[in-house]
């Protein structure tokens, strides 16, 4: 029979804890003040997530019965919230967006290579140690959002989010 006495005698690390995390932007080289944004956006980002990944099923049907057997993995888009501090961050995110598709003109870089960068995101033990580390592959920003403006928000800093889709992620230190 469970007991609090058992959870506890259970909990030999300690738990994670949600707010110790790192995430470690990067820019492609084309990004203008991209070498900046990466040390700011390693304090300045203010919540991430570790990211999902899907096997998503696919039906076989037999004499109007249906089994599921694996179909194709699939990973979904990623987000970081960051805190604004005079637009560093934000300008070099736009600036990687409009290098993959320009506003005005609608051309870019070609290569993915050139515009896809790896990211990073830790979890850390409370004693700012890593138990995990995932690094998404071949990124790139997919949407940086607007940041609202409002005559009643006291008292707050401005954030403002950027959504990533990346190719796959590999993760290290992975409990076998």
């Amino acid at each position: 029979m469970a007991d609090i006495s058992g959870f506890r005698a259970s909990v030999v690390n300690g738990l994670v804890r949600p707010n110790s995390f790192r995430v470690e932007l990067d820019f492609p080289a084309f990004v203008t003040g991209g070498a900046a944004a990466v040390g700011l956006g390693t304090f300045h980002c203010k919540a991430a997530q570790l990211p999902a990944s899907n096997v998503n099923p696919i039906p076989v049907f037999y004499q109007g019965r249906s089994i599921n057997v694996a179909g194709e993995r699939t990973f979904d888009p990623w987000t970081v919230v960051v805190y604004n501090e005079n637009f560093l961050v934000r300008d070099a995110l736009t600036r990687w967006s409009h290098g993959i598709n320009n506003i005005d003109n609608n051309t870019g870089v070609i290569q993915p290579a050139l515009y896809q960068k790896d990211l990073v995101v830790k979890q850390l033990s409370r004693n700012g140690d890593v138990l995990k580390s995932i690094k998404l592959i071949d990124a790139m920003p997919i949407q940086v959002s607007p940041i609202e403006l409002d005559f009643e928000n006291n008292a707050q800093v401005e954030i403002f989010t950027c959504t990533f889709v990346y190719n796959y992620f590999t993760e290290s230190n992975v409990n076998a």
